[in-house]
């Protein structure tokens, strides 16, 4: 084994741990109450079995498109790694932004704010570590998309997170600021 592919190794074990060191320091914060598990009223347990539905079905028709080209002998510039890992990226995507937008991906009990610190300091460093590894190595490695593009991925994946809850966030507010009007 060269030491490349060790190199990755450490690498995404060491970014493993991090992320687990970061979301036990992030639990700490996450709910209003002090409790480990978030809390959702009954409307908000049906939108997010519906929001796994869009997420499953994201999935579906990620694999088929890709099976498809792959029969018709399409070859994507990707490693499988990416291939997968990009499927992995848009089905949660598709279920997250569902659950935001019908106000069903934060617990009675959360602390919205802690989420978009998270969303924001772990996207940015993904962000910085994507564009460095991009730099340092390319895009491409004997031809393929590398894996250097995974914390680039993940970067823009928890921006466009948090961006959607920013939307979300403004959407609400004007919402209730026009019922307020209306009511008076």
């Amino acid at each position: 084994m060269d030491m490349f592919v060790i190199g990755k190794a450490v690498g995404f074990v060491v970014g493993i741990i991090l992320a687990i060191v970061l979301i036990v320091i992030f639990a700490k914060n996450r709910n209003t109450d002090g409790s480990a598990r978030a809390k959702y009223d009954e409307r908000q347990k049906i939108v997010r079995g519906k929001g796994y539905a869009v997420g499953f079905y994201t999935a579906m028709g990620y694999f088929v498109v890709v099976l498809m080209f792959d029969i018709l002998c399409v070859k994507f510039p990707l490693t499988t790694g990416m291939v997968a890992f990009l499927g992995l990226i848009i089905t949660a995507l598709a279920c997250v932004e569902y659950c935001i937008i019908k106000d069903a991906y934060w617990g009675l009990n959360e602390n919205k704010k802690s989420y978009k610190w998270f969303f924001g300091i772990v996207g940015l460093i993904n962000l910085a570590i994507g564009i460095n590894e991009v730099r340092e190595e390319g895009f491409f490695i004997d031809g393929f998309i590398s894996d250097n593009l995974i914390n680039l991925t993940v970067g823009v994946f928890l921006i466009i997170i948090l961006i959607t809850v920013f939307i979300k966030d403004n959407m609400d507010k004007r919402a209730e600021l026009e019922d307020t009007e209306e009511e008076e």
